[in-house]
């Protein structure tokens, strides 16, 4: 399964790497690819306005509207444990809870067709807690930069390199600083990237592949959410399953 969708969505093979080379995959793959091929071509042809709305929702789920929220709620399930928690309070210096609530609500912000913010505005004073303003203003901080500074980045991560051209990265500095501050006002186009950035970049921003209690306790959390799912949808029908296999280092 995972090396047909990493076929189906890789975007490129470069021709050293060729599925008739790599006779494996190529087995696994072709079949697969007949089957996909026949059935979106029969469905094409007999509903055809179905066809084109489930393409849409498998290829555009990223700019769906509400998507955000989704991610928000997995992530907040991926990044709820104790280090992790730790490791948020000494970078940022204060809890995950204001660090998630902030991002939330700047989402939730632009996300309601205002793509325009002016600082009082985000800065208003209904939140009585002061220490949710400091978190704001630092996560401002850490995702807005002038329009002259983000073209300055764009052009040098600017790349011909298919990976960089199609692929979705969360290092692109469009997705890393999604606002645009102009004086005191900022401008966001496309709010999902809020999310992109201060949830999905929460990965890279604490510098967990380089800390392994961090790395391990995300994948321990990511392991028991893929398996919260499974028993979730799984619950009503007959069927069985057990939990995966743990391989020892280097067994193959």
């Amino acid at each position: 399964f995972l090396i047909v969708n990493s076929i189906i969505y890789c975007t490129e093979l470069p021709a050293k790497l060729s599925l008739r080379a790599v006779k494996d995959r190529y087995r696994i793959y072709k079949p697969v690819n007949d089957l996909c091929n026949k059935v979106n071509i029969a469905l094409s042809k007999k509903e055809p306005l179905v066809w084109i709305v489930s393409y849409i929702f498998n290829q555009g789920n990223i700019n769906l509207p509400g998507m955000g929220l989704i991610k928000f709620y997995r992530y907040f399930y991926l990044y709820d444990s104790e280090k992790i928690r730790e490791e948020v309070q000494s970078i940022f210096g204060f809890s995950l809870e204001h660090y998630l609530r902030a991002a939330l609500y700047l989402y939730c912000s632009f996300a309601n067709e205002h793509f325009i913010c002016t600082e009082d505005y985000l800065l208003q004073t209904k939140f009585k807690d002061v220490s949710y303003i400091i978190a704001i203003k630092r996560i401002l901080s850490e995702i807005s930069i002038s329009l002259y500074e983000l073209r300055q980045k764009c052009k040098v991560y600017m790349s011909y390199e298919s990976d960089r051209i199609f692929n979705y990265n969360n290092d692109a500095p469009h997705i890393c600083y999604p606002l645009i501050k102009h004086q005191d006002k900022y401008f966001c186009t496309v709010p999902t990237y809020i999310i992109a950035s201060l949830i999905d970049g929460l990965y890279y921003k604490l510098d967990s592949p380089n800390k392994p209690a961090i790395h391990d306790e995300f994948a321990g959390n990511l392991e028991n959410y893929v398996g919260l799912l499974i028993a979730k949808g799984l619950t009503g029908h007959n069927i069985s399953y057990c939990r995966e296999i743990t391989y020892s280092d280097g067994k193959q």
